[in-house]
């Protein structure tokens, strides 16, 4: 065989693993981008010896799928993302692929930057605008003035605590389950802390001077109930006692649910977004927020 065919021969061998960067537009999950690439990447060439290595370190594992339910599975790139963006967020979303994956958790510790427009006087259960309003608070005494004020609280080292969903649990139970049984939430989940360097306002408009609007759907009694104990907590929380290491174990567990149901949220929003591709078709246009 001829040392060109030979090389060519190889390089079609090497298994292609590692880590990419995506611009990530408006209108897509995480893990809809993720599916999206996987059609694109899994009929590829380039990712034959990476598949064909998955499958041969599967067959190994016990319990894998064999005969026919094996040849209607279609070997797919192994990839996850690190980090997550909401539907309604565009920017860089890092992927990992097969081993890749491994390395993703590094990237949950860089310096980012967010740009964000808050509309006041309404807070919903995602404390984004694809939630469900939770509560309503007077907005016409806020003045840009108060807003440059207020932001200096928010720069440097701080404790923040995540969006809590109605499903989260907590002590084995979701929340929601205790504001329907009219019992108090027996702790706030551990804040995690955080550093903002730099904080500006870019843009201010007045009231009728812009187009964004509050969501239209409101949350049930039951999640109002849950927020407003998670939010009288969440002011006694320095004042309380330092959590146990079984205590934290179990918050981290709670954080954990919170990402899977998060995850699933995003898996429901999808079919609202786009319909299932054509395997031909990945999304390339964003559209507008």
């Amino acid at each position: 065989m001829p040392r060109a065919e030979t090389l060519i021969k190889m390089a079609s061998e090497v298994i292609r693993e590692g880590c990419l960067a995506i611009n990530k537009p408006c209108g897509m999950s995480s893990a809809q981008v993720i599916r999206e690439c996987q059609i694109v990447f899994s009929p590829s060439a380039v990712f034959k010896p990476l598949i064909g290595s998955e499958l041969d370190r599967a067959r190994n594992v016990k319990g894998y799928a064999t005969g026919k339910r094996l040849k209607r599975q279609k070997p797919l790139v192994k990839m996850g993302h690190g980090g997550t963006l909401d539907p309604l967020a565009t920017g860089v979303l890092i992927l990992g692929i097969g081993s890749g994956t491994k390395a993703l958790p590094q990237f949950l510790n860089c310096v980012k930057t967010y740009e964000t427009t808050v509309l006041f006087g309404a807070s919903t259960d995602t404390y984004d605008r694809v939630g469900r309003i939770i509560n309503k608070r007077p907005y016409e005494h806020i003045t840009k003035e108060k807003v440059l004020k207020a932001m200096e609280a928010f720069k440097g080292k701080q404790k923040q605590v995540p969006p809590l969903f109605s499903a989260l649990k907590m002590n084995g139970k979701p929340l929601y389950e205790y504001a329907r049984e009219g019992k108090p939430i027996p702790r706030e989940i551990e804040a995690r802390e955080v550093e903002v360097s730099e904080l500006e306002l870019v843009e201010w408009y007045e009231p009728g001077k812009h187009n964004h609007r509050w969501p239209a759907e409101e949350a049930e009694a039951a999640e109002r109930n849950i927020a407003e104990q998670v939010w009288r907590l969440k002011k006694q929380q320095e004042t309380s006692k330092n959590l146990t290491p079984e205590e934290k174990e179990e918050d981290n567990q709670a954080i954990e649910a919170h990402e899977n149901f998060k995850r699933k949220f995003e898996e429901r929003q999808d079919s609202l977004i786009k319909d299932q591709p054509p395997r031909s078709e990945i999304v390339r246009k964003s559209t507008p927020p």
